[in-house]
Parts: structure tokens; sequence; C-alpha cells
């Protein structure tokens, strides 16, 4: 954790960086209701989810997809990221119901209401864009499937090998008729 200080890297003792932590929270947000203790132990929880979404982040933009920007690999990543143990920290501000100290008021309702219907949305879309990555794989592989039917009619038995112009006899009857089949239910 200490090494994430560009500074004086990872070779710094854990109080002085806590510390300095501390001191950066305070100024950014104006407030010290919280402890050094209790930023160190909400950094631990969130840095396993940061981690986690870097890794499928990474791995998402590593497959280029035609027509996807920025935020498409993002909401990708944050859809699969999402499917993990802990989610406390999924996106900016968390979902944390200790985050409130009362009830949400009824405008705030709304706004949550309204943020879980778009990330319905992009879960919907999510799946569809799954179904159809293995609707197309399912495609393909009859595809090939196919094509080394077709090569296996049209091979030939070498002359005068009487076993195996047999055996492959036998094997272009069953491709012709699983052929057939296919032909039938489609």
């Amino acid at each position: 954790m200490t090494g994430f200080d560009s500074i004086h890297g990872a070779d710094q003792k854990a109080a002085p960086y806590w510390s300095k932590i501390y001191v950066a929270f305070v100024e950014l947000s104006g407030s010290t209701d919280r402890t050094e203790k209790a930023i160190r132990n909400q950094w631990g929880k969130m840095q396993a989810q940061f981690n986690l979404f870097i890794g499928v982040h990474a791995t998402i933009v590593a497959v280029e997809r035609s027509g996807w920007v920025p935020d498409d690999y993002i909401n990708a990543s944050l859809d699969l990221a999402k499917g993990s143990q802990n989610e406390s920290c999924d996106t900016e501000g968390g979902d944390d119901p200790d985050q409130h100290d009362r009830p949400l008021g009824t405008k705030s309702a709304k706004r949550a209401k309204l943020v879980q219907c778009a990330d319905d949305d992009r879960r919907a879309r999510s799946i569809e864009v799954k179904e159809a990555l293995v609707k197309s794989q399912v495609h393909r592989n009859k595809l090939i499937e196919e094509q080394n039917l077709v090569a296996l009619i049209t091979m030939t038995a070498p002359p005068g090998d009487e076993v195996a112009a047999k055996i492959l006899d036998l094997k272009k009857r069953q491709a012709l008729r699983m052929l057939e089949e296919d032909s039938f239910e489609t």
C-alpha cells in the first residue's frame, strides 16, 4: 500500500504515509469527522474492488470492439466487476447504507430509483451483448462443423486400400445424414 506514493516510494513507513493521506483528506473534504484509522480501514475495503475492476477493465480493453467508446468499456467493466462478493465501492460514492445517517428524502429516493433504472438498463444491454456473442460463436462452430463434413465427403481413399475405402464410405454416409438432418432443422 505504501508503494503508491510516488514521492517516497515503498521505503516509507506506514504511519507517516497514512498521516499524509489523512491530512490530504481533511484538506480536500474540509471534514474532520473521520479518524486516520477509519480512512485506512475504508481504503482496505476499497482496494480489493479497485484491483478487481482494474483487472476486468484491462481484460475488456484488450479486445477491441467496433463502435465502442471508452464509456462502453467502463460500463462493461463495471457490469462484470459487480458480480463479485464485495461490491461496496463499485461506483463513485458507493452504495454503502452506512453512509446515510437518516432515511432518504423524496427527491433523493426518486434520484436513487432513476439510477437503479439506469443500472438495470446497463445490465440488460450487457446481457444482450453477451447473448449475441454466444449466438455468433455457436453459429461459427456450426459452420466449421459443416465445412469439416463437406471436406470429409470430398475425400478419396488411397487406391488399392479396400479397408480405408469402406471406412471412408461409411463416414461419408454418416456425414451426409448429419447434413440432411441439419438442413431440415433450420
